[in-house]
């Protein structure tokens, strides 16, 4: 079973770093667009996108409002404007469920007996699930089948209503 546990010194801020991340960026003046995230958008009631960090695998976690809704990186215009990806915006139309962080626990429990930190991003209507410590296990089991276990899982449990 997992231990939920605060985020570590190096993540206190994970909120932070998922609502800020392009802040200060002058979007203006660069049209290239550096993404270390990877996007999982196969799950009818959320997107995710993760990385591994350190020893550590960060999951954000995004609301979906089913199939119809769709994963759109960030980009630019024909007239040269910033459009923000689907990260970047809170969406108006759909919304975790209250008890999302014993959704995300129980879902961790199903592929991770190790520790995780997990953190809301009202900003976003996200979440951050940090797998700590992880990255020999992912090593081995491979990031994309970890992750994607852990979003059926997840999938699992928002279905359940």
């Amino acid at each position: 079973m997992s231990n939920s546990m605060p985020v570590p010194e190096w993540a206190k801020d994970a909120s932070s770093q998922l609502s800020k991340a392009y802040e200060g960026v002058d979007h203006s003046k660069s049209k290239t667009i550096v993404r270390d995230l990877s996007p999982v958008d196969t799950f009818s009631t959320h997107f995710a996108e993760y990385e591994v960090k350190k020893n550590d695998l960060l999951v954000h976690l995004f609301p979906r409002n089913g199939r119809k809704d769709r994963w759109y990186p960030e980009s630019y215009n024909d007239s040269g404007t910033y459009v923000p990806g689907r990260r970047e915006v809170k969406s108006k139309d759909c919304a975790f469920p209250m008890d999302m962080t014993d959704k995300i626990k129980k879902a961790a429990d199903n592929v991770w007996q190790g520790s995780v930190a997990i953190e809301e991003v009202p900003e976003l209507g996200a979440y951050v699930a940090q797998f700590q410590d992880a990255k020999n296990t992912i090593g081995v089991v491979g990031k994309e089948r970890f992750v994607d276990s852990f979003c059926a899982a997840l999938d699992s449990y928002l279905e359940q209503k």
